[in-house]
């Protein structure tokens, strides 16, 4: 059976699914002809767009990559908040601020965690190191060794003392 309705909008004549589209895609398939549907009003439209952002974090199997990607707009660019993003995802607001971190990391790790080369938590030891060469050479390493968010804390802990010491040797 069905353990969650779809979310319709009225347009015109007719209505538009605004979230379930896979559930109604399975009653098709079963031959159901009728479905249970919540209408939603046109004057709820940030309601309809939480609940999309939610049935795509809840349904699919993203990674932090595209669900920094949905929180970053949910919060930013429609001005949710933080706060009542992380109450309607259903997450906590730790949750949502590691999201938005994400969201802000070079464009090396960000593929480097789609790809499920390293962790999170290793992506954002690595997001400290501001020089890109120096940062790719312990991405690359991170990812060849699979070391852990503590090893690599630990290797950006060097290399900050070595470009201390590098460029006290140049002054």
């Amino acid at each position: 059976g069905l353990l969650q309705p779809i979310l319709v909008k009225k347009e015109n004549e007719s209505y538009r699914i605004e979230a379930g589209h896979r559930r109604f895609l399975a009653a098709q398939i079963l031959g159901w002809s009728h479905i249970d549907a919540i209408i939603q009003s046109a004057s709820d439209e940030d309601a309809l767009h939480l609940d999309r952002a939610h049935e795509n974090l809840i349904s699919c199997n993203l990674n932090p990559i595209e669900e920094s990607k949905i929180v970053w707009l949910l919060v930013h660019s429609d001005g949710v908040g933080v706060e009542r993003v992380a109450t309607m995802l259903c997450r906590t607001q730790s949750w949502v601020d590691v999201r938005l971190d994400i969201f802000r990391y070079p464009d090396d790790l960000k593929e480097a965690i789609s790809k499920s080369e390293i962790k999170v938590a290793v992506a954002k030891e690595l997001s400290k190191v501001k020089n890109m060469e120096t940062r790719e050479r312990l991405l690359k390493s991170a990812v060849e060794y699979g070391a852990s968010a503590a090893v690599v804390r630990g290797w950006v802990s060097d290399s900050s003392v070595g470009q201390f010491l590098e460029q006290s040797e140049v002054q």
